[in-house]
């Protein structure tokens, strides 16, 4: 499509709007340096993290680009604000081009829409980005990348697919073996937003250029995961790397997990996993399927309604589907960003649908804005909690490591090993000092108690180079003991070279 110079200065200026709230949402924790346990790891070790990602994870794209990096000298972790700075920019243009594509799907339709219903639909894209599940992408620094380029590429393949030209289809799958290789689940991404496109150009009608158009969205997206899955097993044939799939085909152990995964549905639903006030994703969504329902109901809306359900269930469908086939059963929040295209649907149609009705767009901007403020605001509260978490456990780390110094001087010895156990009842977050500390993910969790990281924690901050030990701590220590703080003086104990420590 060919914009006017008038065109062109006005998606400047949206995504210019974009980037200053997603960086006003986000900047605080992408601009305060901070660790999570893979973080940790992926300092120390980044070519591993890329043998990790490749063939535990299929995920070809991003191990390339570790590798690339890792030959550069350049560190994702080490370099977190700079790579923050362009996942934050990816966000921005992935809003920026489902707004503009819209809205150019209506232009194309009926004429240009107003400034007010491009803002309205603005706020429906934004949706999509502005989450609280995506804190925990934000949380893992080491990440940076996949998660910008897996949204910026899912966008830009849906994009391209709408165009319906064969180059353009070409570029589709193109990009979707890019985001599959960075992140498997911003496939559902992809789903939500093309789905969309195709629902707005066929104006909510189920008909076969419709179907034609939901088939060839489907193929590119099969056939990216397949051949990133291919080309993973194809270097584990010639010698490259190791075979270590996650993945679980098994038909039993895929229905218990369906099973498990309804279940947690609806915890999802009532609670957001513990990071949204109860049940605001139910009222939320409650809130827009009010509106439709009235609006077709009295006659106004005339779309057909299972066109908007279909592309909603696909979506969810496509997120579910890596949580059913992974080896065990596991769906932090970071695994369900893509949910959060059940709000963006649901806003945009109903825009789109009704924008010539002044009230009704009022009505679904205002829902949209609560959405979006109660999102912002337990963002900045899991911004905090991982910034106070970072902060006390670089303390705690520092205060271990000045209490091996001291023994050293005191009795001129050399530590060489560091030896962890964790008490009886170990405290994987620190409850008392953070608001959040009630999800059970990995966001503002404690390193020191994870197994690949731990070492590297008290490296980073010390200085040193520390050998895990794996030798038992002590029997002076009992194990039955459950220690609610840490005392060096009590649960540290040095001997022959190496530091027993035992974690609360």
């Amino acid at each position: 499509m060919v914009y006017s110079l008038k065109e062109k200065r006005k998606n400047i200026g949206l995504f210019l709007i974009n980037t200053v709230i997603i960086f006003c949402v986000f900047g605080l924790f992408v601009f305060s340096k901070h660790y999570s346990s893979d973080d940790f790891f992926c300092c120390y070790d980044q070519m591993g993290e890329a043998n990790a990602v490749i063939f535990s994870s299929y995920r070809i794209c991003l191990g390339v680009i570790y590798i690339i990096l890792s030959y550069l000298k350049i560190n994702v972790v080490t370099y977190q604000i700079l790579f923050g700075v362009l996942m934050l920019i990816c966000f921005s243009a992935s809003v920026t081009l489902i707004t503009i594509t819209i809205n150019n799907i209506i232009s194309i339709q009926e004429g240009t829409i107003t400034d007010f219903s491009l803002l309205a639909i603005n706020i429906g894209s934004l949706m999509l980005i502005i989450n609280v599940f995506i804190s925990e992408w934000v949380w893992f620094s080491l990440g940076y990348i996949q998660w910008g380029l897996s949204v910026l590429f899912s966008t830009l393949a849906a994009v391209y697919l709408i165009r319906n030209e064969i180059k353009d289809y070409v570029l589709t799958f193109f990009f979707l073996f890019l985001a599959a290789g960075c992140y498997q689940i911003s496939i559902s991404i992809y789903v939500f937003v093309v789905m969309l496109f195709i629902t707005c150009n066929e104006k909510g009608k189920i008909s076969k250029n419709a179907i034609k158009y939901t088939v060839k969205a489907a193929i590119p997206a099969i056939l990216s995961i397949l051949g990133n899955m291919l080309c993973t097993k194809l270097l584990v044939a010639f010698g490259v790397g190791y075979s270590g799939s996650r993945a679980d085909f098994g038909i039993q152990q895929i229905l218990e997990k369906l099973c498990m995964l309804l279940k947690n549905e609806k915890v999802l639903w009532n609670t957001g996993l513990g990071l949204l006030p109860k049940y605001f994703m139910c009222i939320i969504c409650g809130a827009y399927i009010f509106l439709l329902i009235y609006l077709i109901i009295t006659g106004r809306f005339k779309w057909n309604i299972l066109a908007v359900l279909v592309t909603l269930l696909a979506g969810i469908a496509v997120m579910c589907m890596p949580v059913v086939l992974q080896e065990s059963f596991y769906q932090p929040a970071r695994m369900i960003v893509p949910i959060t295209g059940v709000f963006m649907v649901l806003h945009i149609v109903i825009i789109v649908g009704m924008r010539n009705k002044k009230k009704v767009l009022q009505c679904a901007v205002v829902i949209g804005i609560v959405y979006l403020g109660v999102n912002i605001v337990e963002i900045q509260r899991n911004t905090v909690d991982c910034i106070i978490t970072c902060a006390l456990e670089k303390k705690e780390a520092e205060d271990i490591v000045k209490y091996i110094q001291n023994y050293e001087m005191e009795n001129n010895c050399i530590v060489e090993n560091i030896a962890f156990l964790p008490d009886e009842h170990p405290v994987y977050k620190y409850t008392n000092e953070i608001a959040n500390w009630g999800y059970g993910g990995e966001m503002a969790s404690r390193s020191i108690l994870v197994d690949w990281s731990n070492i590297q924690l008290f490296n980073f901050y010390s200085g040193n180079n520390y050998n895990k030990s794996f030798d038992n701590v002590k029997d002076y220590v009992s194990e039955k003991k459950n220690y609610e703080y840490f005392s060096p003086n009590e649960q540290i104990y040095i001997e022959n070279g190496t530091a027993y420590i035992y974690i609360y």
